[in-house]
């Protein structure tokens, strides 16, 4: 059977249909190494481009314009017991403010200037894609909850929200 294209239906069919599973990845940044050895989940975020319309007699037409709007980068990692994950983007977060004291004030370049690589694998748990995130630095860092009466086995958990300038996928092999 052919569609009005000429083209069998089969030819349609996707050659892998293996679906992308949501435990296959591997997020690294230097700056805060701790945290991404006990990442648990990210997000690759979306995108927005706004419609601008061109103007016409009858309807406007709807066309692409604007800037590419990009959505919130944000992890969530396991809490080590000395808190150092916590604490790299605790202290990465004090020093983009300094908001203690002003004559330790740096240019804010300086902590904008990391890259942030997120590794997406394949069903194999082989790297697949590669997503660099350029000019990287934390807007948000949940907080921790201690509470008694806990049966005390339950590990505790956090999140970061970063901004960013871009990101760029790249494919790193294909079938």
């Amino acid at each position: 059977m052919t569609d009005q294209n000429g083209y069998g239906r089969l030819q349609l069919q996707p050659a892998n249909k293996n679906g992308i599973l949501e435990t296959h990845f591997q997020f690294e940044l230097r700056k805060i190494s701790h945290v991404s050895f006990f990442c648990q989940n990210v997000n690759l975020p979306g995108l927005r481009l706004n419609a601008t319309e061109q103007l016409t007699p009858f309807n406007n037409i709807p066309r692409p314009g604007g800037a590419l709007q990009h959505d919130a980068f944000t992890i969530n990692f396991m809490v080590d017991e000395n808190m150092k994950n916590w604490l790299e983007i605790y202290n990465w977060m004090q020093q983009c403010s300094n908001q203690a004291d002003f004559d330790k004030y740096e240019e804010p370049d300086v902590h904008l200037n990391s890259e942030g690589v997120l590794f997406i694998h394949d069903s194999n748990n082989v790297p697949k894609f590669r997503v660099n995130f350029e000019g990287l630095f934390p807007t948000s860092l949940g907080g921790l909850n201690f509470q008694t009466g806990s049966s005390g086995s339950n590990f505790q958990y956090s999140s970061a929200s970063f901004a960013y300038t871009l990101f760029t996928v790249t494919p790193l092999y294909s079938n």
